[in-house]
């Protein structure tokens, strides 16, 4: 099983060894389905770069919460080996306005400081819901 941490989760069977086209189910409950999203999808995630039959699902984890990822094929019937992959994206400990990375008092001075954007989150969750952004106060 695979669960949840906070941080996000892709799921791929976005592989050369993927043979039939594979849709990806993930649940976080055996009844009640979420989401599916594959390769021809408009809203797809994540790119299946010349693999039309792969899919992939990209989503931020709840912590604690235990997920299962159901592979199947697109069309019914159809039946074949595929390759999954799963990838833990672990996010900047400042991904969330929550917890902010703090700026050092100035006292007249100034000061530099390096940060990155890799991994953190699209969404920006005291503004912009499209940014992919890192808090500071």
């Amino acid at each position: 099983s695979l669960v949840g941490t906070g941080n996000t989760f892709i799921v791929s069977t976005c592989s050369s060894d993927t043979e039939i086209p594979t849709q990806i189910t993930m649940t976080d409950y055996c009844i009640h389905w979420v989401q599916y999203i594959d390769c021809t999808s408009s809203n797809q995630d994540l790119d299946c770069p010349n693999n039309t039959n792969g899919a992939s699902l990209e989503w931020v984890s709840e912590i604690g919460t235990t997920y299962y990822i159901a592979i199947g094929g697109r069309t019914a019937g159809v039946e074949g080996n595929f390759t999954l992959t799963a990838t833990e994206k672990i996010l900047p400990h400042n991904a969330y306005c929550t917890s902010p990375e703090p700026i050092p008092p100035l006292q007249g001075g100034s000061w530099t400081m390096s940060g990155s954007t890799i991994n953190s989150v699209n969404k920006a969750d005291c503004g912009d819901e499209d940014a992919t952004v890192v808090w500071y106060s």
